[in-house]
């Protein structure tokens, strides 16, 4: 057998600062438009985090960075329970629509042409999502509590500011620890689109995409991936999210 096989990109699909798909990225890269802006307040506020002295802990001396625009998503679309969206991570979500985006852009694919049960999802996800430092946060009560005794406060006192601490954060629900595991991206899309290949997500910190990419590329040589003619081949960032469908060109087995 070969050591390697030819493959082509399909389809394309994109989520970028300042753009929500290809086209728009790429007259940002052609225009030289600038999309690194101040940190949006709905993200965090400034004056609470940024000091110019490096050295101080527990804050950044870092202001500005590339964030995405707010993006309408309907979960009726996608089959899900509009009640688990707030235990569900952003990241998640925006999978599911670059990687519908891509699809659709790969065009054969509505055309019964690609068969979903040999189409698989590999994605490269780094680090922790952001749902779970929210979640994880909001579990740090009984040190809050503590604190709040040491300070000499009347217990009906500490239990209602502990109260309004929590609130601040996304209750816990069934559907959390789905929802904030960053391996359960690929598993989201392969369900909620009906792709029945090989899902699985690939973590190499900032090489996480080089990795996803290389074992999309090998795939179509290692018996697990046999079957899966198309792959999608995904990248994740806080400002980015990048989709790209890869089909092999060798013959099926």
């Amino acid at each position: 057998m070969p050591t390697s096989s030819p493959i082509a990109i399909v389809g394309m699909s994109s989520l970028f600062a300042g753009s929500h798909d290809v086209v728009g990225f790429w007259r940002d890269i052609v225009s030289a438009t600038d999309r690194i802006t101040d940190v949006p307040p709905s993200h965090w506020l400034v004056e609470d985090y940024y000091d110019p002295d490096p050295t101080v802990p527990d804050m950044t001396y870092a202001k500005r960075g590339g964030y995405l625009d707010p993006l309408p998503f309907n979960p009726m679309e996608f089959g899900l329970p509009p009640k688990t969206i707030p235990a569900t991570d952003s990241v998640q979500l925006l999978a599911l629509v670059a990687a519908k985006r891509v699809l659709a852009d790969a065009g054969r694919f509505h055309d019964g042409d690609v068969d979903h049960s040999r189409t698989s999802v590999i994605l490269g996800v780094a680090s922790a999502t952001e749902l779970t430092v929210q979640l994880g946060a909001r579990l740090q009560h009984p040190i809050w509590r503590k604190a709040l005794r040491d300070a000499g406060l009347a217990e009906s006192k500490v239990q209602e500011i502990v109260q309004r601490i929590k609130d601040h954060y996304q209750p816990w629900q069934e559907s959390s620890f789905p929802g904030l595991l960053g391996n359960v991206v690929a598993g989201r899309i392969a369900n909620r689109l009906d792709l029945g290949g090989s899902n699985f997500v690939t973590d190499a910190a900032c090489a996480s995409s080089i990795s996803a990419l290389q074992r999309v590329s090998s795939s179509t040589h290692r018996p697990s991936l046999m079957r899966a003619r198309t792959s999608l081949f995904m990248e994740t960032g806080r400002g980015e999210l990048r989709l790209m469908a890869l089909q092999s060109l060798q013959r099926s087995l």
